[in-house]
């Protein structure tokens, strides 16, 4: 890709695993069925466009600048084998994938980038630990890769509780 190229999409996507017990089926369209998952990334998304200063709002604004086709937030069982070129993929919670689930959002197409977050001590998926989940797996499949590289924080912006509560535990 060129820099007078660009990115058509951001599309984010994340793994869906429930904290705990499943509530079970919920009723409505696939937007509303998505809603609790997708809502950590709506609330992110809409601080980093600057929405929730405008309104006060940040997920719903960030759903209204989605609906106009500026990004799409998608399960990742979705992604698998699209094409969808020029567009910037982000999967969030990636610690949550197996090593073989995180290679299936490899998109056909040309012009895209992938980017994984998340936390790989942070996890959910009882089938994974620090040591073997997609998010791991991918930092050390690509470690000696020019075309790839790793961004490790070793401090985040937690809360004085969230502090607290990981010094007690």
């Amino acid at each position: 890709m060129t820099e007078q190229e660009s990115y058509q999409r951001v599309l984010v996507s994340r793994a869906i695993f429930p904290l705990g017990r499943d509530i079970g089926f919920l009723p409505g369209t696939l937007e509303e069925k998505l809603d609790p998952w997708m809502k950590p990334i709506l609330t992110t998304s809409g601080l980093l466009m600057g929405l929730h200063q405008r309104t006060g709002r940040a997920p719903a604004a960030a759903r209204t600048a989605l609906r106009a086709g500026h990004g799409r937030v998608e399960p990742i069982t979705y992604i698998r084998g699209r094409s969808i070129p020029h567009q910037y993929l982000i999967v969030d919670e990636a610690q949550n994938l197996t090593p073989h689930e995180v290679d299936d959002p490899d998109p056909r197409g040309r012009g895209h980038q992938i980017v994984l977050t998340g936390d790989p001590y942070q996890i959910d998926n009882p089938y994974v630990d620090a040591t073997n989940n997609g998010l791991v797996h991918v930092a050390h499949r690509f470690q000696n890769e020019a075309i790839a590289g790793t961004v490790t924080l070793t401090k985040g912006e937690r809360s004085p509780l969230a502090e607290l509560a990981a010094n007690v535990l």
